[in-house]
């Protein structure tokens, strides 16, 4: 019994000191981490969220209750001021040694930590993790706490670059400022947006000489990072881009049509009677009762070259509801494959009936209205019946090839293939090898074909905007080249919320 009631004793005091140690655990965890004295001297440069760098919350605006992201609902973590550098390389033309640059390597879009701008000034080289330490005192980054290492100018990304090797200053033009939450919202000089967070600067660097692209996010990697990513690039060019599209379709039985287009040719009949008429009433009404059919007609799928061709050859079309020596077909094109079909494209129909023979087709007329279950549009095709095989309400396999024509005209397009995009959702990116980095661009894409590239039939995006020919882009490594982006601190461009944006 004693050794009953010493176990119980025991055991209850093993929950007590644990219930008193969740307490203290809990207490702790409200509070805010203590500062270092070198934060506390220098105080809190800004709050930010570890998700979203591109997150920048004032000390006073936190101290107001600005205490979580406002995309993710993340607790923010204070960023504090960075002790500035005893010794500092000029930037007003002299020649900028190698021996005061050191940093960690890591790239971070528009940021310095002396400064916590964008823009080299005389005690800080801005962009990246990259910064001046003339003591040397310092050997870890303040920020990602990777040790520090020498940075010859010339490894440095153009951009960021206070002097080039001639010696001459570079100076950077600010386009205009985007909001930080939505990119398409600019200003022409420094804001806030509604959460007090500040415009980023849009620099001339920034956008692209060609095609109007603005670079949305930088990442510099290493040759061997490059090799151990298996990033693979090709070379933007022009190529002739085609689709086939297949599609299930039925040899058409319309009486409804057919009697719609029997009215038409009664409307036109009468106007022809009644053209000679005194009474301009009556001309009048003739002509109303044509355009009524017509409109009629048109909805229903028929064009205006068919319009007008039925009109001239005075006789509905029979083979809408009996077997003729010419037979239609309907087929349904899916909302997405709309821009591949035109009329006059040439089409192949088969049918079960007769397994390996192939009628040959053309396209006359798309449906101006898409259905609204099916999100898709009646094609009508006009096809040969030879022995009158193809019975009205027949199943059919149609087949339409298009082929691709840019608006000017020509018949290649610069096009890309599609593993090199990157589709957000909202935007549509690719990686663009620069200067000894990878810059994120957003592009306008056409519909997506296929084009034969060395034997191969590969699956490739037409460019509308945001490259020119020649520049090599990214087709394998992309994701990876992304993510890391976002681990960096850099806006991540396919993640949304990096660039404050779902």
């Amino acid at each position: 019994m004693k050794s009953a009631g010493k176990k119980s004793i025991l055991f209850l005091s093993i929950i007590a000191v644990s219930l008193l140690s969740v307490c203290i655990f809990l207490e702790g965890c409200g509070k805010e981490a203590p500062r270092s004295t070198a934060e506390q001297d220098k105080g809190v440069a800004y709050w930010t969220c570890a998700m979203h760098p591109s997150v920048r919350i004032s000390d006073e605006q936190y101290k107001k209750g600005t205490t979580n992201c406002p995309i993710c609902n993340m607790a923010l973590f204070a960023v504090s001021a960075v002790t500035e550098p005893e010794v500092a390389p000029p930037v007003d033309g002299s020649q900028v040694t190698g021996d005061a640059y050191y940093g960690c390597g890591v790239t971070e879009e528009g940021h310095c930590p002396h400064c916590d701008e964008g823009i080299p000034d005389a005690e800080c080289i801005c962009g990246g993790h990259s910064f001046v330490l003339g003591s040397g005192k310092l050997t870890s980054c303040p920020i990602c706490k990777k040790p520090l290492k020498k940075i010859d100018p010339k490894d440095l990304p153009g951009r960021i670059r206070p002097v080039e090797l001639s010696g001459k200053s570079v100076p950077r033009k600010i386009l205009h400022y985007r909001n930080p939450m939505d990119p398409k919202v600019t200003s022409s000089v420094p804001a806030k947006d509604s959460m007090g967070m500040d415009y980023i600067p849009v620099y001339e660097e920034d956008v692209a000489s060609t095609g109007g692209g603005e670079i949305l996010s930088r990442l510099k990697l290493s040759q061997e990072q490059v090799a151990l990513a298996g990033i693979k690039t090709t070379v933007v060019g022009r190529q002739r881009l085609y689709e086939s599209i297949r599609v299930v379709g039925m040899v058409a039985y319309d009486p409804e049509l057919a009697v719609t287009q029997e009215e038409f040719l009664t409307a036109v009949e009468t106007r022809q009677k009644v053209k000679d008429s005194s009474d301009a009433d009556v001309i009048r009404r003739a002509d109303d009762l044509i355009e009524k059919s017509k409109f009629k007609l048109r909805l229903m799928g028929m064009g205006d070259d068919e319009i007008s061709e039925l009109q001239k050859n005075g006789k509905s079309q029979l083979n809408l509801v009996l077997p003729e020596d010419k037979a239609w077909i309907y087929a349904d094109i899916y909302e997405a494959d709309l821009g591949w079909v035109k009329p006059g494209q040439e089409a192949t129909i088969t049918v079960a009936a007769y397994p390996g023979e192939e009628f040959n087709g053309t396209v006359k007329s798309i449906s101006p209205v898409l259905d609204q279950k099916t999100r898709s549009a009646r094609v009508r095709i006009e096809t040969d019946n030879i022995g009158r095989k193809l019975k009205p309400k027949m199943y059919a396999d149609v087949l339409i090839k298009s082929v691709y024509l840019p608006q000017d005209g020509s018949v290649e397009v610069l096009a890309v293939p599609t593993g090199a995009v990157l589709d957000t959702g909202v935007r549509k990116i690719v990686y663009v090898v620069g200067d000894g980095e990878f810059l994120g661009k957003e592009v306008i894409t056409g519909p997506k074909g296929a084009a034969m590239i060395d034997g191969k039939n590969v699956q490739m995006y037409p460019i509308l905007g945001g490259l020119s020919e020649g520049e090599a882009v990214v087709t394998e490594g992309n994701f990876l080249i992304d993510s890391q982006s976002q681990i960096s601190g850099v806006a991540a461009v396919a993640y949304g919320g990096a660039l404050g944006k779902e």
